[in-house]
């Protein structure tokens, strides 16, 4: 007689397998991770990929006459806040679309020496955006790292929970991609959203308009 095959024998072995993946990717959370903070976390990686993968996009009709060529190495020489550092001729630069806390505030000291750390990792690129805020240039700034990978400072800020996204001056696919990563440390409470309330830098500085820019801890 010949061996008749077990109707149910593939249906087992898929149930078998789809049940060992789900196994697998549930291992991934940790045991107090919320599912939706795994899935915000993956698509702010996503996002930072994305933002890392080419130069920053520079909007060319908003372009102003600048002493930087694109993606212009810079030599950082000192690091003023938790957005804003100065090459070694004394050229001020401000982080684009990004705002750290005031050193006066609370953070403002840690975003500073998130700043420098990032900096400190590899070579640094700025991409003059076209504008001026308080006499420092406006930038994008990736970081060159030795084993090939770039970094977005301004998004890797974001992403450490040590700076607000500042809708105003981004747009398209990059201010989505921003949106995504802020909402992530968010629900993480990294950072300055471990303790909400928080004061947005631009709210603060409002309340003290006598002092522009900041000067605590200089």
């Amino acid at each position: 007689m010949k061996n008749q095959r077990n109707p149910f024998g593939y249906p087992l072995i898929l149930l078998i397998i789809l049940s060992a993946l789900a196994i697998i990717l549930w291992g991934q959370l940790s045991p107090a991770q919320d599912p939706a903070a795994w899935v915000l976390d993956l698509a702010a990686e996503a996002a930072a990929e994305d933002l890392a993968t080419e130069a920053p996009r520079i909007d060319r009709a908003a372009q102003v006459t600048s002493a930087l060529a694109d993606g212009s190495t810079v030599l950082v020489a000192r690091i003023h806040d938790g957005d804003t550092f100065a090459d070694r001729a004394g050229q001020s630069y401000r982080l684009h679309g990004v705002d750290a806390p005031e050193l006066c505030q609370p953070w403002g000291p840690r975003a500073r020496l998130e700043l420098a750390d990032i900096l400190a990792r590899g070579e640094v690129r700025a991409w003059a955006w076209g504008g001026r805020s308080w006499k420092r240039e406006v930038v994008d700034v990736m970081v060159l790292q030795p084993h090939g990978l770039s970094v977005d400072v301004g998004a890797e800020l974001v992403r450490r929970g040590v700076a607000h996204v500042d809708e105003r001056y981004v747009s398209g696919p990059r201010e989505r991609a921003l949106m995504s990563i802020e909402a992530a440390a968010r629900l993480r409470q990294e950072g300055l959203w471990r303790y909400p309330p928080t004061v947005r830098p631009r709210d603060w500085r409002a309340d003290h308009r006598g002092v522009r820019p900041p000067r605590c801890g200089q």
